[in-house]
């Protein structure tokens, strides 16, 4: 008797039944961990920007994160600065002024 070849309509078994159940999660999050990346590359903030929280360095979270965060010209003591914020709820994290 000629076996035939397997394909995705064979019955289920355990095995195949475990790597459906595990791809698909894994695929999803991959998507949108990818979907975060690219609105959070799309900001526009360079890099070193992106240190909300003042470590000296950016992380892959604050990376993600800056998807979240507005930027918008205040004055502040007779300077304009700027200001970035959580579009969330309009909180500030950083108020980055020029020194001149």
């Amino acid at each position: 008797m000629k076996r035939h070849r397997q394909s995705l309509f064979e019955p289920l078994t355990w095995r195949r039944g475990l790597i459906y159940a595990l791809a698909f999660p894994a695929s999803l999050l991959a998507a949108l961990v990818f979907m975060y990346g690219v609105a959070a590359y799309k900001m526009g903030y360079h890099w070193s920007e992106m240190d909300w929280d003042g470590s000296g360095h950016t992380s892959i979270g604050e990376f993600l994160h800056s998807r979240d965060v507005g930027n918008r010209i205040v004055q502040q003591g007779g300077r304009l600065c700027a200001e970035f914020y959580e579009m969330s709820n309009g909180r500030r994290i950083r108020l980055s002024c020029p020194t001149s």
